[in-house]
Protein backbone atom coordinates (compact mmCIF):
# COMPACT_ATOMS: atom_id res chain seq x y z
CA UNK A 1 0.00 0.00 0.00
CA UNK A 2 1.51 3.28 -1.28
CA UNK A 3 1.77 5.60 1.92
CA UNK A 4 0.66 9.05 1.33
CA UNK A 5 1.73 12.09 2.66
CA UNK A 6 -0.66 14.42 4.92
CA UNK A 7 0.67 17.43 7.09
CA UNK A 8 -1.13 20.50 8.13
CA UNK A 9 0.10 23.68 7.43
CA UNK A 10 -0.56 24.57 11.24
CA UNK A 11 1.40 21.10 12.42
CA UNK A 12 4.42 22.09 9.78
CA UNK A 13 4.26 25.61 11.35
CA UNK A 14 4.14 24.71 15.06
CA UNK A 15 7.70 22.01 14.79
CA UNK A 16 9.37 24.70 12.79
CA UNK A 17 8.72 27.07 15.78
CA UNK A 18 9.66 24.71 18.35
CA UNK A 19 12.82 23.48 16.58
CA UNK A 20 13.61 27.19 16.00
CA UNK A 21 13.55 27.55 19.69
CA UNK A 22 15.47 24.79 20.39
CA UNK A 23 18.06 26.79 17.91
CA UNK A 24 18.27 29.64 20.19
CA UNK A 25 19.04 27.99 23.50
CA UNK A 26 15.33 28.15 24.85
CA UNK A 27 15.38 24.83 26.73
CA UNK A 28 11.64 25.09 26.25
CA UNK A 29 11.17 23.96 22.65
CA UNK A 30 13.73 20.82 23.38
CA UNK A 31 11.37 17.44 23.57
CA UNK A 32 13.88 16.24 26.37
CA UNK A 33 16.54 17.24 28.45
CA UNK A 34 18.64 13.94 29.65
CA UNK A 35 21.41 14.25 31.50
CA UNK A 36 21.78 17.93 31.03
CA UNK A 37 21.92 16.98 27.46
CA UNK A 38 19.19 18.93 25.27
CA UNK A 39 17.54 16.42 22.65
CA UNK A 40 16.45 18.55 19.74
CA UNK A 41 13.46 17.72 17.70
CA UNK A 42 14.57 16.24 14.88
CA UNK A 43 16.62 13.60 17.01
CA UNK A 44 13.80 12.69 19.02
CA UNK A 45 11.68 11.95 15.63
CA UNK A 46 14.02 9.83 13.75
CA UNK A 47 14.75 7.51 17.11
CA UNK A 48 10.70 7.37 17.60
CA UNK A 49 10.93 5.92 14.03
CA UNK A 50 13.09 3.05 14.92
CA UNK A 51 11.22 2.59 17.92
CA UNK A 52 7.66 2.53 15.63
CA UNK A 53 9.62 -0.25 13.40
CA UNK A 54 10.69 -2.13 16.61
CA UNK A 55 6.74 -1.66 17.82
CA UNK A 56 6.03 -3.30 14.18
CA UNK A 57 8.60 -6.05 14.47
CA UNK A 58 7.03 -7.32 18.48
CA UNK A 59 3.30 -6.73 16.82
CA UNK A 60 4.28 -9.92 14.10
CA UNK A 61 5.70 -11.74 17.24
CA UNK A 62 2.69 -11.55 19.38
CA UNK A 63 0.56 -11.58 17.12
CA UNK A 64 1.92 -13.71 13.86
CA UNK A 65 -1.91 -13.79 11.95
CA UNK A 66 -2.22 -10.34 12.00
CA UNK A 67 -2.69 -8.33 8.94
CA UNK A 68 -0.32 -5.03 8.99
CA UNK A 69 -0.65 -3.98 5.26
CA UNK A 70 -4.50 -3.86 5.44
CA UNK A 71 -6.16 -0.74 4.76
CA UNK A 72 -8.00 -0.53 8.43
CA UNK A 73 -4.70 -1.62 10.16
CA UNK A 74 -3.71 1.71 12.79
CA UNK A 75 -1.03 0.30 15.04
CA UNK A 76 -2.60 3.35 17.96
CA UNK A 77 -5.28 0.72 18.41
CA UNK A 78 -3.45 -2.48 19.25
CA UNK A 79 -1.41 -3.48 22.81
CA UNK A 80 2.34 -4.64 23.06
CA UNK A 81 3.43 -5.99 25.92
CA UNK A 82 0.54 -5.77 27.85
CA UNK A 83 0.47 -1.58 26.92
CA UNK A 84 -1.03 0.15 24.60
CA UNK A 85 0.78 0.62 21.19
CA UNK A 86 1.39 4.80 21.41
CA UNK A 87 2.83 3.80 25.08
CA UNK A 88 5.37 1.31 24.41
CA UNK A 89 6.82 3.46 21.26
CA UNK A 90 7.05 6.50 23.70
CA UNK A 91 8.64 4.27 26.28
CA UNK A 92 11.15 2.73 23.57
CA UNK A 93 11.94 6.12 22.05
CA UNK A 94 12.85 7.65 25.25
CA UNK A 95 15.15 4.23 26.18
CA UNK A 96 16.55 4.99 22.32
CA UNK A 97 17.18 9.08 22.64
CA UNK A 98 19.22 8.10 26.30
CA UNK A 99 20.98 5.38 24.83
CA UNK A 100 22.08 8.38 21.98
CA UNK A 101 23.00 10.33 24.83
CA UNK A 102 24.76 7.80 26.94
CA UNK A 103 26.86 7.17 23.13
CA UNK A 104 27.77 10.49 22.87
CA UNK A 105 29.33 10.70 26.56
CA UNK A 106 31.10 7.71 26.70
CA UNK A 107 32.85 8.42 23.72
CA UNK A 108 34.12 11.54 25.14
CA UNK A 109 34.76 9.85 28.31
CA UNK A 110 36.84 7.45 26.81
CA UNK A 111 38.94 10.23 24.92
CA UNK A 112 37.72 9.11 21.54
CA UNK A 113 37.36 11.15 18.94
CA UNK A 114 36.00 10.52 15.20
CA UNK A 115 38.39 9.97 12.41
CA UNK A 116 38.25 12.69 9.37
CA UNK A 117 36.89 9.22 7.39
CA UNK A 118 33.99 9.22 9.34
CA UNK A 119 33.27 12.85 9.30
CA UNK A 120 33.69 13.11 5.58
CA UNK A 121 31.11 9.98 5.34
CA UNK A 122 28.47 11.05 7.75
CA UNK A 123 28.14 14.33 5.80
CA UNK A 124 28.52 13.04 2.66
CA UNK A 125 25.40 10.25 3.48
CA UNK A 126 23.44 13.28 4.60
CA UNK A 127 24.16 15.59 1.94
CA UNK A 128 23.02 12.90 -0.96
CA UNK A 129 19.93 12.40 1.34
CA UNK A 130 18.65 15.97 0.99
CA UNK A 131 20.09 16.43 -2.73
CA UNK A 132 19.76 13.53 -4.63
CA UNK A 133 16.54 11.50 -5.87
CA UNK A 134 15.36 8.79 -4.35
CA UNK A 135 13.24 5.66 -5.64
CA UNK A 136 12.10 4.80 -2.76
CA UNK A 137 10.88 8.64 -1.26
CA UNK A 138 9.24 9.58 -4.73
CA UNK A 139 6.99 5.77 -4.21
CA UNK A 140 6.10 5.68 -0.75
CA UNK A 141 6.19 9.65 0.13
CA UNK A 142 5.92 11.44 -2.98
CA UNK A 143 8.75 13.86 -2.74
CA UNK A 144 11.73 13.36 -5.24
CA UNK A 145 14.76 12.93 -2.13
CA UNK A 146 14.37 12.17 1.24
CA UNK A 147 15.26 14.73 2.75
CA UNK A 148 12.42 16.69 1.89
CA UNK A 149 10.25 14.01 3.74
CA UNK A 150 12.14 14.55 6.90
CA UNK A 151 12.01 17.91 6.56
CA UNK A 152 8.45 17.32 6.27
CA UNK A 153 8.03 15.54 9.72
CA UNK A 154 10.64 17.82 11.79
CA UNK A 155 13.99 16.36 10.91
CA UNK A 156 16.75 18.96 9.72
CA UNK A 157 19.78 17.77 7.91
CA UNK A 158 21.30 18.73 10.79
CA UNK A 159 19.49 16.58 13.03
CA UNK A 160 20.42 13.44 10.69
CA UNK A 161 24.42 13.91 10.26
CA UNK A 162 24.32 14.03 14.15
CA UNK A 163 22.68 11.00 14.64
CA UNK A 164 24.91 9.62 11.51
CA UNK A 165 27.74 10.57 13.40
CA UNK A 166 26.08 9.24 16.86
CA UNK A 167 26.81 6.67 14.74
CA UNK A 168 30.35 6.47 14.06
CA UNK A 169 30.89 6.98 17.72
CA UNK A 170 29.17 3.58 18.06
CA UNK A 171 31.91 2.17 15.86
CA UNK A 172 34.68 3.58 17.33
CA UNK A 173 33.45 2.59 20.95
CA UNK A 174 33.02 -1.07 20.03
CA UNK A 175 36.56 -1.22 18.41
CA UNK A 176 37.69 0.40 21.89
CA UNK A 177 36.98 -2.54 24.07
CA UNK A 178 36.38 -5.23 21.17
CA UNK A 179 38.60 -4.51 18.14
CA UNK A 180 42.23 -6.01 17.25
CA UNK A 181 43.47 -4.05 20.34
CA UNK A 182 40.64 -4.11 22.31
CA UNK A 183 40.94 -3.53 25.64
CA UNK A 184 38.00 -6.36 26.34
CA UNK A 185 38.83 -8.39 22.93
CA UNK A 186 36.83 -11.62 22.68
CA UNK A 187 39.25 -14.78 22.97
CA UNK A 188 40.14 -15.76 19.36
CA UNK A 189 39.83 -19.44 19.74
CA UNK A 190 37.10 -19.18 21.37
CA UNK A 191 35.04 -17.28 19.10
CA UNK A 192 36.53 -19.48 16.40
CA UNK A 193 34.75 -22.64 17.93
CA UNK A 194 31.91 -20.91 18.14
CA UNK A 195 32.52 -20.30 14.57
CA UNK A 196 32.75 -23.61 13.35
CA UNK A 197 30.19 -24.92 15.43
CA UNK A 198 27.79 -22.50 13.64
CA UNK A 199 29.14 -21.54 10.15
CA UNK A 200 29.62 -24.42 7.32
CA UNK A 201 31.31 -24.07 3.62
CA UNK A 202 29.39 -25.92 1.01
CA UNK A 203 30.01 -25.71 -3.49
CA UNK A 204 26.58 -26.29 -4.61
CA UNK A 205 24.11 -25.99 -7.55
CA UNK A 206 20.08 -27.19 -8.27
CA UNK A 207 19.54 -30.01 -10.90
CA UNK A 208 16.96 -29.78 -13.00
CA UNK A 209 16.44 -33.43 -14.62
CA UNK A 210 15.26 -31.32 -17.70
CA UNK A 211 18.53 -29.73 -18.45
CA UNK A 212 19.64 -33.25 -20.17
CA UNK A 213 22.68 -34.91 -20.55
CA UNK A 214 24.33 -36.93 -17.30
CA UNK A 215 22.07 -37.58 -14.60
CA UNK A 216 22.34 -35.77 -10.91
CA UNK A 217 23.81 -39.40 -10.10
CA UNK A 218 26.33 -39.79 -12.78
CA UNK A 219 27.43 -36.05 -12.02
CA UNK A 220 28.16 -36.81 -8.27
CA UNK A 221 30.08 -39.77 -9.51
CA UNK A 222 32.28 -37.36 -11.32
CA UNK A 223 32.88 -35.91 -7.76
CA UNK A 224 33.26 -38.77 -5.95
CA UNK A 225 36.06 -39.97 -8.76
CA UNK A 226 37.96 -36.62 -7.94
CA UNK A 227 36.92 -34.72 -10.58
CA UNK A 228 36.43 -31.09 -9.65
CA UNK A 229 33.66 -28.93 -8.65
CA UNK A 230 34.09 -26.28 -10.70
CA UNK A 231 34.34 -28.74 -13.80
CA UNK A 232 31.68 -30.88 -12.94
CA UNK A 233 29.58 -27.36 -12.71
CA UNK A 234 30.50 -26.11 -15.96
CA UNK A 235 29.24 -29.06 -17.61
CA UNK A 236 25.57 -28.35 -15.84
CA UNK A 237 26.20 -24.62 -17.09
CA UNK A 238 26.94 -26.34 -20.76
CA UNK A 239 24.18 -28.15 -20.80
CA UNK A 240 21.70 -25.41 -19.33
CA UNK A 241 22.89 -23.14 -22.10
CA UNK A 242 22.58 -25.92 -25.29
CA UNK A 243 19.11 -26.79 -23.87
CA UNK A 244 17.75 -22.93 -24.34
CA UNK A 245 19.48 -23.02 -27.61
CA UNK A 246 18.31 -26.09 -28.80
CA UNK A 247 14.41 -24.96 -27.89
CA UNK A 248 15.19 -21.75 -29.14
CA UNK A 249 16.23 -23.03 -32.46
CA UNK A 250 13.20 -25.54 -32.35
CA UNK A 251 10.92 -23.22 -31.52
CA UNK A 252 11.96 -20.78 -34.56
CA UNK A 253 11.81 -24.23 -37.08
CA UNK A 254 7.96 -24.87 -35.91
CA UNK A 255 7.53 -21.11 -36.68
CA UNK A 256 9.26 -21.44 -40.16
CA UNK A 257 11.63 -18.36 -39.10
CA UNK A 258 15.68 -18.73 -40.00
CA UNK A 259 17.02 -19.46 -36.82
CA UNK A 260 19.93 -16.92 -36.33
CA UNK A 261 20.97 -17.85 -32.58
CA UNK A 262 24.35 -19.34 -31.29
CA UNK A 263 24.45 -22.92 -32.25
CA UNK A 264 23.77 -25.69 -29.14
CA UNK A 265 27.13 -27.85 -30.37
CA UNK A 266 29.66 -24.88 -30.08
CA UNK A 267 28.06 -24.20 -26.35
CA UNK A 268 31.58 -23.88 -24.29
CA UNK A 269 31.31 -21.46 -21.00
CA UNK A 270 33.87 -20.40 -18.77
CA UNK A 271 35.26 -22.74 -16.00
CA UNK A 272 34.63 -20.71 -12.52
CA UNK A 273 38.25 -20.09 -10.60
CA UNK A 274 38.59 -22.64 -8.10
CA UNK A 275 36.73 -22.20 -4.82
CA UNK A 276 35.28 -19.44 -6.24
CA UNK A 277 31.48 -21.03 -6.22
CA UNK A 278 32.38 -22.00 -2.47
CA UNK A 279 29.25 -20.40 0.19
CA UNK A 280 29.68 -19.76 3.75
CA UNK A 281 26.51 -20.47 5.63
CA UNK A 282 25.17 -19.59 8.68
CA UNK A 283 22.98 -22.65 9.93
CA UNK A 284 21.18 -19.63 12.53
CA UNK A 285 20.67 -17.29 10.01
CA UNK A 286 19.87 -18.66 5.88
CA UNK A 287 17.28 -18.19 3.33
CA UNK A 288 18.06 -21.90 2.01
CA UNK A 289 15.25 -24.53 3.32
CA UNK A 290 16.06 -26.14 6.79
CA UNK A 291 16.06 -29.36 5.28
CA UNK A 292 18.98 -28.69 3.19
CA UNK A 293 21.27 -26.59 5.97
CA UNK A 294 20.33 -29.26 8.16
CA UNK A 295 21.77 -32.41 5.83
CA UNK A 296 24.51 -29.90 4.23
CA UNK A 297 25.92 -28.80 7.80
CA UNK A 298 26.33 -32.61 8.82
CA UNK A 299 28.17 -33.94 5.82
CA UNK A 300 31.68 -34.13 6.52
CA UNK A 301 34.67 -31.90 4.84
CA UNK A 302 35.44 -33.36 1.04
CA UNK A 303 32.13 -35.28 0.99
CA UNK A 304 30.22 -34.85 -2.09
CA UNK A 305 26.12 -36.06 -1.83
CA UNK A 306 23.08 -35.07 -3.35
CA UNK A 307 20.33 -33.52 -0.98
CA UNK A 308 16.68 -33.12 -1.85
CA UNK A 309 14.03 -30.84 -0.48
CA UNK A 310 10.33 -30.65 -1.10
CA UNK A 311 9.62 -27.21 -0.90
CA UNK A 312 5.86 -25.86 0.54
CA UNK A 313 3.92 -26.82 -3.12
CA UNK A 314 5.45 -30.32 -3.02
CA UNK A 315 8.48 -29.54 -5.22
CA UNK A 316 11.38 -31.50 -4.65
CA UNK A 317 14.29 -29.84 -5.90
CA UNK A 318 17.76 -31.59 -5.85
CA UNK A 319 21.04 -30.08 -5.34
CA UNK A 320 24.29 -31.35 -5.95
CA UNK A 321 26.57 -30.53 -2.72
CA UNK A 322 30.37 -30.87 -1.85
CA UNK A 323 31.63 -29.88 1.69
CA UNK A 324 34.39 -27.51 1.90
CA UNK A 325 36.84 -27.04 5.20
CA UNK A 326 35.75 -23.49 6.51
CA UNK A 327 38.85 -24.40 8.89
CA UNK A 328 41.25 -23.95 6.34
CA UNK A 329 40.05 -21.00 4.90
CA UNK A 330 41.71 -18.70 6.71
CA UNK A 331 40.23 -15.70 4.99
CA UNK A 332 36.36 -16.50 5.14
CA UNK A 333 36.97 -17.98 8.66
CA UNK A 334 38.18 -14.62 9.65
CA UNK A 335 35.39 -13.00 8.01
CA UNK A 336 33.34 -15.50 9.85
CA UNK A 337 34.77 -14.50 13.56
CA UNK A 338 34.60 -11.10 13.02
CA UNK A 339 30.59 -11.44 11.78
CA UNK A 340 30.21 -13.07 15.03
CA UNK A 341 32.31 -10.66 17.20
CA UNK A 342 29.81 -7.75 15.84
CA UNK A 343 26.91 -9.60 16.83
CA UNK A 344 28.10 -11.26 20.20
CA UNK A 345 29.83 -7.99 21.46
CA UNK A 346 27.44 -5.79 19.65
CA UNK A 347 24.87 -7.22 21.84
CA UNK A 348 27.09 -6.94 24.86
CA UNK A 349 27.81 -3.12 23.93
CA UNK A 350 24.10 -2.16 23.32
CA UNK A 351 23.44 -3.22 27.26
CA UNK A 352 26.19 -1.66 28.52
CA UNK A 353 24.87 1.30 26.50
CA UNK A 354 22.14 1.09 27.66
CA UNK A 355 22.20 0.83 31.25
CA UNK A 356 24.15 3.65 31.50
CA UNK A 357 21.50 5.54 29.65
CA UNK A 358 18.69 4.49 32.07
CA UNK A 359 20.35 6.15 35.18
CA UNK A 360 20.67 9.21 33.64
CA UNK A 361 17.79 11.74 34.72
CA UNK A 362 15.11 12.58 31.94
CA UNK A 363 13.46 15.49 32.01
CA UNK A 364 10.25 15.17 29.29
CA UNK A 365 9.01 18.83 27.54
CA UNK A 366 5.40 17.74 27.28
CA UNK A 367 4.57 20.24 25.27
CA UNK A 368 7.10 19.43 22.34
CA UNK A 369 6.44 15.30 23.04
CA UNK A 370 2.94 15.93 22.35
CA UNK A 371 3.11 17.45 18.92
CA UNK A 372 5.72 15.26 18.21
CA UNK A 373 3.38 11.94 18.30
CA UNK A 374 3.42 9.17 16.25
CA UNK A 375 0.45 9.99 13.60
CA UNK A 376 2.77 11.57 10.95
CA UNK A 377 4.54 8.99 10.66
CA UNK A 378 1.81 6.52 9.76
Amino acid sequence: MRKQLSKSLTTILCGAMIMAAAGCGNTTGYPLNIDGVDVRAGIYIMEQQSALSEAQSKLKEEQPDLDTSAEDFDIRKQTIEGISAEEWIKNKTFELCRQYVATGKLFDELGLTLTAEDISDANAQAESMWTESNMFAQYFYGVDVMGEYYESIGVSQQSYNDLLKNGKKSEAIFEYYYGENGVEKPDEKEIEAKVLERYFAVNYFSYDSEVGGETAEERLSKLNSGESFESVYKTYTDDQKKKELSDAKKEAEEKGETYEGDLPENVDTELPEKDSRIEVIDKESTGLEEAFVTEAYDMKPGENKLIEVKTDDDTTITYIVQKADLSAMSDKLKECNDSLIKELKGEELTEKIKAIGDGYALKENSAATNLYKIDKLL
